[in-house]
């Protein structure tokens, strides 16, 4: 089985909408604690307070130089539906960005 690791930043919307995509995924998916083994890593981010904003792009900075080398790095949250294109921009080893 592949392993997911997500980290949520952010409201307690953010916590449930983390919980839901854990749910979602299980079939295909087994949580790590381990970013560094995972096939998939998701950041569930908000924009609210600029604080998670300014984490975001200096975490998936981190996830990207310990990230295995076909492993996806994705970013959902009302962050990813604000700066979708900021953070595809800024950070070009994104594989996908989730927003409405």
């Amino acid at each position: 089985m592949k392993k997911l690791y997500i980290e949520t930043f952010g409201c307690q919307m953010n916590v449930k909408d983390s919980e839901h995509i854990i749910a979602e995924l299980s079939d295909e998916y087994e949580i790590t604690q381990n970013p560094e083994e995972a096939e998939l890593i998701l950041l569930n981010t908000c924009s609210v307070r600029e604080k998670p904003v300014q984490k975001l792009f200096s975490e998936l900075g981190a996830f990207n130089k310990k990230k295995k080398s076909d492993t996806k790095i994705g970013v959902c949250g009302c962050t990813a539906s604000h700066l979708g294109e900021e953070i595809l921009k800024r950070a070009p080893y994104v594989s996908f960005v989730l927003g409405a």
